[in-house]
């Protein structure tokens, strides 16, 4: 679906910064990133001064994964989704990924969609 392009990333993950309904969470073992997770303030369409925390991009080096790197990117995520009013988190997952439920399911997330993509 298009790619990588290190300038568009660039821009978004700093527009996400500057942003007051944008933030950007980093893991870090000793001086090494090893994981990120970006998120936005969302207002929900059927309650006008709702919003949900919705992740944009989650992601842990594979050598890093279940050692609480990830999890505490999502607690970081759910402090500042509520200093921020949100209503609540909305996590998403690749299919690519069936354990990542586990991890959801684990935090307290329950499922609530099915997403689908269709390349144009």
């Amino acid at each position: 679906l298009g790619k990588y392009d290190p300038t568009t990333m660039t821009a978004t993950v700093m527009a996400l910064i500057n942003s007051d309904r944008g933030a950007v969470f980093v893991a870090c073992h000793d001086t090494q990133v090893v994981g990120f997770l970006m998120a936005s303030l969302t207002p929900l369409f059927m309650c006008h001064e709702c919003y949900v925390a919705a992740e944009l991009a989650w992601f842990v080096l594979p050598g890093y994964r279940s050692h609480g790197f990830g999890i505490g990117l999502i607690h970081a995520l759910e402090d500042w989704a509520r200093a921020h009013g949100a209503a609540g988190v909305a996590m998403s997952g690749l299919s690519k990924y069936p354990t990542l439920s586990l991890v959801y399911e684990r935090a307290g997330y329950v499922p609530s969609e099915t997403g689908y993509l269709k390349v144009l």
